[in-house]
Order: structure tokens, then sequence, then C-alpha cells
């Protein structure tokens, strides 16, 4: 197991398949918040999806 932080912006990490926990893999991916200045984020509002390449960074 390795901590490593991957992005300074807020964002979600979907739940895992119990199947596929302890695997190796390439790709991770995240819902991100666009925080707009004066706005309440809203909880859950995602909009977009980060694709994070763990292996080159």
């Amino acid at each position: 197991v390795d901590d490593q932080t991957l992005d300074d912006q807020p964002c979600e990490f979907g739940r895992v398949n119990d199947a596929w926990l302890g695997r190796r893999t390439r790709f991770c991916y995240a819902g991100l918040r666009d925080p707009r200045p004066g706005e309440t984020p809203q909880p859950g509002a995602f909009e977009a999806f980060a694709r994070y390449d763990v292996e080159t960074g």
C-alpha cells in the first residue's frame, strides 16, 4: 500500500467492487467539483471525472 497525493483538487473516489480489491490497477477515477467563487458547493454534485495514471503520474 502506498500513500501519495494525486491532486490538490477536492474530489471523491467511488467504491471499488469487492471482487477487484487488492488487484493491481493502472488507472483510478474520481468525481470532481468546480468550486466557483461565491457559490456553495452542492453535496454529491460533480461536474467532471478525473482519470489518474498511477504508473506514470
